[in-house]
């Protein structure tokens, strides 16, 4: 008898504290988890198709970029550009598209009514930018789909003559 009672006493007890652990977990949690803040990253370098990722209606999402562009191809390219865009499937969704460097916003998108936002940012600096996307007015459960690609640009064209 006293071996059945000390098995679900045990069990209650394990319940409990996974619970109360919970709880406390969520009290305790960072700011950004509990706000909806989701950040994710990528690194974009001259040789990748790019990059592209999936978010969500979260108030603001972050998403950080590293660009790692070697010398050679800035000298071959000198006028390449990094293309940044959200992509989202009703138009009467609205979210706005911020490109950020140190901190600070370098380029935005924030159009209404449409069903993308992008920014082009020319001959970007190495290093981390952060991509916010922003729900300004989003209904719940609405994704947007995020790209970011080189678009190079040749230094001297093939001229094309007519024979």
């Amino acid at each position: 008898m006293v071996q059945r009672l000390i098995l679900p006493l045990a069990f209650r007890s394990l319940l409990v504290s996974i619970l109360v652990a919970g709880v406390a977990a969520l009290f305790t949690a960072p700011v950004g988890l509990v706000g909806g803040e989701q950040t994710t990253s990528a690194t974009l370098k001259e040789m990748s198709a790019g990059v592209s990722w999936t978010g969500n209606s979260i108030a603001s999402e972050v998403f950080t970029l590293k660009v790692d562009i070697s010398d050679e191809y800035r000298k071959l390219h000198p006028n390449f550009a990094v293309l940044v865009r959200l992509d989202w499937d009703d138009p009467q969704n609205d979210f706005d598209l911020y490109l950020r460097k140190d901190g600070q916003t370098i380029e935005d998108s924030v159009h209404e009514q449409t069903g993308s936002e992008e920014v082009r940012l020319d001959q970007p600096a190495n290093g981390s930018y952060d991509i916010v996307a922003h729900a300004v007015a989003v209904a719940p459960r609405t994704s947007y789909n995020g790209r970011i690609r080189i678009l190079p640009a040749l230094s001297n064209p093939s001229a094309r003559a007519a024979r």
